[in-house]
């Protein structure tokens, strides 16, 4: 049961104030629902003795209304307040709509450019997809062209071409939040270039230690787990650093490992 009745002038003008006001502010209303299965839009004003009272959109005149009728209200703010624990889903499933229409506003594709391999004469772009709030695959793809000078310096080792594809898991379920976190395995096949010294410190099959003759190219296949964090500027670019612990396995003359560290500067695009 509802009633309705007429209110002081001041108190009037404050409240067509607050209306006036809420919609430069957006025109987001409160959202009442009312036992009985109806939801009014409007101005949740407060609750005393038993009693609910608000501004119906549209009107300037305060309803009041018994508390037990009132089931919950969702105020603008995202915040809420629940009167009847029976309508407890209908917070869930608000919050479902909401995560959702955050994700289909959000871009779901990213291209980043590692900086700091520019300064080994090598770029390295990376195609990453999101598939959930929480899962993301990326193809990085690498292409250097100052590997010739790797096998003149000492303890030089340098990237020829490379592909790879990286699993991540983001921990902050919101895409478009200012900081992100990720983690994930990785694998990449290439070729790669290193000096003779780089060499020195490696034993072969048959336990010996020694320099490798040139040329030193060879092929290889390195698995990593990648960790990072993103910090979004705006909506369409961020900033990113990463790192990547590693097992690389060459296939030269003779298979070697050794352990592999990867580390990126990423400029970062979304759409």
């Amino acid at each position: 049961m509802q009633t309705r009745f007429p209110i002081p002038p001041l108190l009037n003008h404050l409240i067509w104030f607050i209306l006036i006001f809420s919609g430069f502010s957006g025109f987001s209303q409160d959202r009442i629902f009312l036992a009985n299965g109806e939801k009014v839009t409007g101005t949740f004003i407060g609750r005393e003795k038993g009693m609910v009272y608000y501004l119906e959109s549209g009107s300037s005149d305060t309803v009041k209304m018994a508390k037990q009728d009132v089931a919950l209200v969702i105020y603008q703010s995202g915040d809420y307040k629940i009167f009847n624990e029976d309508y407890r889903p209908i917070i869930g499933q608000e919050r479902i709509q909401k995560e959702e229409k955050e994700w289909n506003q959000t871009p779901k594709n990213l291209v980043k450019a590692n900086l700091f391999l520019l300064l080994a004469q090598t770029a390295e772009i990376t195609y990453q997809r999101r598939l959930t709030n929480h899962l993301a695959i990326e193809f990085p793809v690498t292409y250097g062209w100052g590997w010739k000078q790797a096998q003149a310096n000492e303890f030089d080792i340098r990237k020829r071409f490379a592909v790879g594809a990286t699993m991540l898991v983001y921990p902050i379920k919101k895409p478009n939040a200012l900081i992100q976190f990720f983690t994930g395995p990785g694998i990449e096949v290439g070729n790669i270039s290193f000096s003779d010294t780089y060499l020195t410190n490696f034993h072969d099959k048959s336990g010996r230690i020694g320099v490798f003759p040139s040329p030193q190219n060879s092929n290889y296949l390195n698995l990593n787990v990648r960790a990072g964090i993103m910090i979004r500027m705006n909506p369409w670019m961020s900033i990113g650093a990463e790192a990547a612990p590693g097992l690389r396995i060459y296939f030269w003359q003779e298979e070697f490992n050794t352990w592999s560290l990867s580390h990126n500067l990423n400029l970062i695009v979304h759409f």
